[in-house]
């Protein structure tokens, strides 16, 4: 076991990343935010360096970090690029801000350090230029329309959302980061800077609403290719039962979804319709032959199956009637050829006039025929999904909000979370000897994101009150203020009576988990450095038993940041951490003291 190999880069304008890590004397990098409901702050890197060769004297021709010869130019400006990697995987990629030079009495120990600040700082000091309108669309959509023109968007890491927003205006001068920030807090989402510098944007974590007339739109995770699309309830009157997840599948072809829940209807029409809406960032589907899939179950004997694949002013429409068992489980699939790109789909069951049927199972996939990543009807196969899974809504508000932090039965198989546990923790229930070991922990149990009245506030005057008074009249009152740019004050009421019941009870919790990368071998050193498994947004799986005592306290948690302290033989690791759900039984939980239930009625 060993640190990480380090390598800190540096460029400016055109030229080339020069590696400059044999003179580093520390790097400390630091992302996300310290609680929920709080807005994600720029990225920062803080690195210091020997420097009695002159190597970052922006004066020195001779430097290493000198380019173009007399006539040329310093890479150590205000703005150059850094970059830092850990075991060869990237942890900050940022401008640098400003530059620090210190020497002793002498001229020898001559030190530089610089401070630096990914793309959200960027956005932090860019203003408007002029006048504008963003259409009336989700805020995954409004946030790239505008953040495209600022900075990099990872179109595989920006939801469509959930939430539709109205036109939003902006005028010259207004800041562009809190433009995109109040119309991430109407998702109640994440956006953020990834470690490679470009901007993610995650819709709705770990949170379930229900709209007027039972409709529900809902995550979605994208396929390889990057190709947007979520699919929304066209036509149903509402769901039954179940769970929901879009993600992208192990080994699956360009284009390839895959949707899980039971889906309910019994209209005089195509009864259930998965439609994508026009994708971001105008990316379409290339031509070629594709298969929907799904499991259908009904009285019905006859139903009949439709693929349509849209590209104006073309269509290109496959439908295939089948002879099923009635009130089975039957999986059904229909492929549809396009002479040509297209942009958008449905996918559409026809079971009759006012029959009820279940669907459940959905897969849109390239190809002839669509893989089978379902168990026979709603669950995912434990090989048949990578493992990034979005968050999965529950039919009731309160309960823990994403099945990822379900601790029974088999919607465990859906996210291969990473887990950390302290020597205690370490058994064959908690990762069977393979988790992450702690290195220390930080409980909290306070007040300070104990909510028990919620204002939802929007620019067009709609307010919106919930107040929980079992709270207050044991807590007093504590309210959480926070503008949001819908006007549906349905939909406005609703996440407020959420917000409120998440957060009218202190918690007690792991606030933050400190891990010694040193002391990890190079396949953990790979698995907590790689921001696909432990990063901003993120869930983890914390067990640890305090003082030896008592059973193993085990829960999922959502990581608000990370910091990295690298020092000449240390590489430590900070997560903190944010619950995911918060029940009114939440002191005690199963594992803690006597329920309130003062509380609990």
């Amino acid at each position: 076991m060993a640190i990480p190999t380090q390598k800190v880069e540096i460029s400016f304008g055109t030229a080339a990343y020069v590696d400059v890590t044999n003179t580093v004397g520390s790097v400390r990098v630091s992302r996300g935010t310290d609680r929920a409901l709080t807005d994600f702050m720029p990225g920062s890197c803080d690195i210091s360096f020997q420097n009695t060769d002159r190597t970052f004297d922006p004066t020195y021709q001779s430097s290493s970090l000198w380019v173009g010869g007399t006539a040329g130019y310093s890479m150590v400006q205000p703005g150059a690029s850094v970059r830092v990697t850990s075991g060869g995987l990237v942890q900050f990629v940022g401008k640098i801000v400003d530059w620090s030079f210190t020497n002793d009495e002498k001229g020898i120990n001559a030190q530089a350090s610089f401070t630096a600040q990914d793309l959200l700082s960027d956005l932090g000091r860019a203003q408007f230029s002029t006048n504008g309108t963003v259409a009336a669309n989700t805020t995954g959509w409004q946030i790239y329309s505008v953040a495209q023109t600022y900075g990099t968007v990872d179109s595989t890491e920006l939801d469509y959302g959930q939430t539709m927003l109205p036109p939003q205006t902006y005028a010259v001068g207004d800041n562009v980061l809190n433009y995109l920030q109040n119309v991430a807090r109407s998702e109640l989402g994440d956006f953020y800077a990834q470690t490679n510098n470009t901007l993610a944007f995650h819709d709705r974590s770990f949170s379930q609403y229900t709209f007027s007339g039972g409709t529900q739109y809902f995550n979605y995770v994208t396929a390889p290719n990057a190709d947007l699309v979520t699919f929304a309830q066209a036509t149903a009157a509402g769901w039954g039962g179940g769970a929901t997840a879009i993600v992208s599948v192990t080994g699956s072809p360009t284009g390839s979804k895959a949707f899980q829940g039971v889906w309910q209807s019994s209209l005089s029409s195509y009864d259930n319709s998965f439609t994508s809406p026009d994708p971001i960032g105008s990316k379409t589907y290339s031509a070629g032959t594709y298969t929907a899939s799904l499991y259908y179950y009904s009285a019905n004997t006859s139903p009949v199956l439709g693929l349509n694949l849209y590209a104006s002013p073309l269509t290109y429409t496959a439908s295939t009637a089948y002879s099923v068992t009635a009130n089975t489980w039957i999986r059904l699939q229909v492929s549809a050829v396009a002479t040509a790109a297209f942009d958008s789909f449905s996918i559409d069951v026809n079971g009759g006039s006012n029959v009820v049927q279940y669907v459940t199972a959905v897969q849109f996939e390239k190809g002839s025929t669509a893989s089978v990543y379902f168990d026979g009807n709603t669950v995912f196969q434990s090989s048949g999904v990578t493992r990034q899974v979005e968050p999965t809504w529950f039919s009731q508000v309160g309960q823990s909000a994403s099945t990822r932090a379900v601790q029974t039965g088999s919607f465990n198989s859906l996210y291969s979370y990473v887990t950390f546990a302290d020597v205690n923790s370490q058994g064959t229930a908690y990762g069977n000897g393979t988790a992450l070991p702690i290195f220390d922990l930080t409980m909290s149990y306070s007040s300070d994101q104990l909510y028990n009245q919620v204002n939802l506030t929007n620019a067009y005057g709609g307010t919106v009150t919930a107040t929980n008074t079992g709270s207050t009249a044991l807590y007093g009152l504590r309210s959480y203020t926070v503008a949001n740019l819908s006007t549906n004050s349905t939909r406005l009421q609703t996440i407020a009576n959420d917000l409120d019941g998440q957060y009218s009870k202190p918690e007690y919790r792991a606030e933050s988990i400190v891990i010694a990368a040193e002391s990890l071998t190079a396949a953990q050193q790979a698995i907590l450095l790689n921001a696909a498994y432990v990063d901003i947004h993120q869930l983890v799986r914390v067990c640890f038993q305090p003082s030896r005592l008592g059973p193993i306290i085990d829960k999922i948690y959502q990581v608000l940041r990370v910091d990295h302290d690298i020092q000449f033989e240390t590489h430590r690791v900070t997560l903190m951490l944010g619950s995911l759900d918060n029940l009114p039984a939440r002191a005690d939980s199963t594992l803690f003291a006597v329920t309130n239930k003062a509380m609990a009625s």
